[in-house]
């Protein structure tokens, strides 16, 4: 049961006369940690992704927003990121078991800041926290012999969730004269607790880990149009899941190849430095997916 969509659960248990509050609050905490955990970009998202494994597919549309902060050093500077998001997740081909409409549907907001320390040998190391706020319910339009009012009352308790996600990254980078390619090692950490109290907010009740290892190149300024000079990126990226999103999700591990436009400009009209198109492709043991990406980096 553990391997098994949230959703089907809470349809099954809402059935039965029993409820298990645990384990279903167990399972909706790894629910928001698998969302978290394949959808952690930089670029205003809408990716689809399927969950072979579990008979799912997983919509995701999301808006995030990155402030440069000016270097404090040569060789330090300090950011601040945050997000808006929306994701919806239900059955790819219906088991009889749930009705064929219902979906978890679930909304996210997020903030937080990091730091980036670097040397002119093309190395660099960065460390960011943030703080995710979540919100769940159940959508469904046909209910199927459910009673609303219970679907209702028994999301009250389980659909307000705090994640903390701590990221640790280490780069190198090396600038010739007609691209510059580099290698990167990520590793992110997911800890969710359901209907939170700040009073207890240390007190994580599940979590899901995520190490990336990444390897690209952008090319140098391929063309010029007014203030804006146009570069080119390919890369390839291996991730590893671990804790509950790999357990619900039964995936392991998968890989991803993609490629984005850049658009660099120096005027800093409205803060943007850089604004950026992103295409790629995800695959793995149970579960493949795309996506596509477009963002800006304010500079101030």
């Amino acid at each position: 049961m553990k391997t098994a969509l949230v959703l089907f659960l809470i349809l099954s248990t809402l059935k039965a006369s029993d409820i298990n509050g645990s384990i279903v609050k167990d399972l909706t905490n790894a629910n928001i940690n698998a969302i978290l955990v394949f959808n952690s970009n930089d670029t205003l998202s809408t990716g689809r992704f399927n969950f072979k494994n579990i008979n799912a597919n997983m919509n995701f549309y999301g808006v995030p927003f990155i402030f440069q902060l000016d270097d404090f050093s040569d060789n330090v500077n300090i950011f601040f990121k945050g997000s808006a998001a929306y994701a919806d997740m239900r059955e790819d081909v219906s088991s009889g078991i749930v009705p064929d409409n219902a979906a978890i549907v679930s909304y996210f907001g997020s903030l937080g800041s990091g730091i980036r320390v670097h040397n002119s040998y093309g190395f660099s190391m960065l460390f960011g926290f943030e703080l995710i706020y979540s919100r769940m319910k159940l959508d469904v339009i046909d209910y199927d012999g459910i009673d609303p009012g219970i679907i209702e009352k028994f999301f009250s308790s389980f659909n307000e969730n705090l994640t903390y996600k701590i990221g640790l990254n280490f780069m190198y980078e090396k600038k010739f004269k007609y691209v510059k390619p580099y290698a990167s090692l990520s590793f992110y950490r997911y800890d969710t607790k359901s209907a939170f109290s700040f009073n207890d907010i240390f007190n994580f009740t599940n979590q899901s880990n995520s190490f990336k290892m990444r390897f690209g190149a952008e090319s140098s300024p391929y063309f010029s149009y007014k203030k804006f000079d146009f570069t080119v990126e390919g890369y390839g990226e291996y991730d590893i899941i671990s804790g509950s999103a790999s357990q619900i999700l039964n995936v392991n591990d998968f890989y991803l190849i993609g490629s984005t436009f850049y658009a660099y400009t120096s005027d800093y009209l409205f803060g943007i430095s850089r604004i950026y198109l992103d295409f790629s492709k995800l695959k793995g043991s149970g579960v493949e997916g795309v996506n596509i990406g477009f963002g800006v980096t304010l500079h101030f």
